[in-house]
């Protein structure tokens, strides 16, 4: 699966305890950047974590 910029994510919160929309602001190479939706709040993850962790990150269900 490709991450690309500008795709919107899911990571779930456990001080939200929920999940919080990120919007992806950058890939380099396997390092992602993520910010929250509404904050200036920069994440920076490792593309396996996205993609293997889903109990932490998911595509939005409004995605399709």
């Amino acid at each position: 699966m490709n991450i690309e910029v500008g795709q919107v994510w899911e990571m779930y919160s456990k001080q939200d305890n929920g999940w919080v929309r990120m919007i992806v602001a950058k890939v380099e190479e396997d390092i992602i950047t993520l910010h929250p939706e509404g904050l200036l709040e920069l994440i920076m993850v490792h593309r396996r974590e996205m993609l293997n962790s889903p109990e932490r990150f998911r595509q939005p269900r409004d995605a399709d």
